[in-house]
């Protein structure tokens, strides 16, 4: 199990915390920025939202200085921005291509290059920091519920999931393992999702969310032509050859 003392873990968390300190965002805040623009504006990494085969996340595709990051058009915005984080993180650390199922983005794997990118997008997303000030500020100590979980993630722009994972990779009050087991089982039964529905969460109006919301899908940057997806849906097939009979990447007309 990783711990957030081990070097490459320390290495792509600082990489995280100085990408927010390059923005100018403080370390105990949420991400604030749109992170589509800010990805492809000023990191110049273009980012394609697309309809992949239904058992895969995003892909990064290192290409010297055209390097690309695929993400997955079904998911919702909060589900897309981690992704993004994720595959950003693959860029920043200076990984080779990769393409990821859902069990790379944003779960435990021994994969030391998808735990890299895990924390990395934990920590720009959801940073530690900022996570322990909101728990101990708004629960003083007492083991948060899911109603508090879901509070968490939209106070971060976060899926519950993810925010759940953030939690389950650092030290908060009131948190232990039990309670994390616990937290697992209600989301993997779906119970955030009516919690979410109760209060009202909305999952954002940034770029991610527009597109979500009103299009167009696929999405595709002006640096990329249905080519280049074709050549990335042939790796997707290959790496992942139970996605051969799934619908394949589409461009723009």
């Amino acid at each position: 199990m990783t711990e957030l003392n081990d070097p490459h873990i320390e290495q792509a968390v600082a990489a995280a915390a100085e990408l927010r300190r390059e923005f100018g965002i403080a370390g105990d805040l949420p991400f604030s920025l749109d992170l589509l623009e800010l990805t492809e504006g000023q990191l110049g990494l273009p980012v394609c939202i697309l309809d992949m085969p239904s058992s895969i996340a995003g892909a990064y595709l290192r290409k010297g200085r055209g390097s690309f990051i695929f993400i997955q058009a079904e998911n919702f915005p909060t589900r897309q921005r981690f992704t993004i984080a994720h595959e950003l993180g693959h860029h920043r650390l200076g990984h080779d291509t990769v393409l990821e199922s859902y069990q790379d983005v944003g779960r435990d794997t021994a994969d030391p290059r998808e735990q890299q990118a895990n924390y990395f997008a934990s920590e720009l997303l959801m940073p530690l920091e900022g996570v322990q000030s909101w728990i101990a500020r708004t629960l003083s100590g007492a083991a948060p519920t899911m109603t508090d979980l879901v509070r968490l993630a939209e106070e971060f722009h976060a899926s519950p999931p993810a925010m759940l994972y953030r939690l389950s990779k650092g030290e908060y009050p009131g948190v232990d393992r039990p309670l994390l087991d616990r937290l697992w089982d209600e989301v993997k039964a779906g119970e955030h999702l009516a919690i979410a529905d109760q209060l009202g969460v909305e999952h954002g109006d940034d770029s991610i969310s527009q597109i979500f919301d009103h299009g167009p899908r696929p999405r595709l940057p002006r640096t990329i032509d249905q080519a280049a997806a074709d050549r990335v849906l042939g790796a997707v097939r290959a790496a992942f050859p139970e996605a051969a009979n799934e619908e394949p990447l589409e461009a723009a007309s």
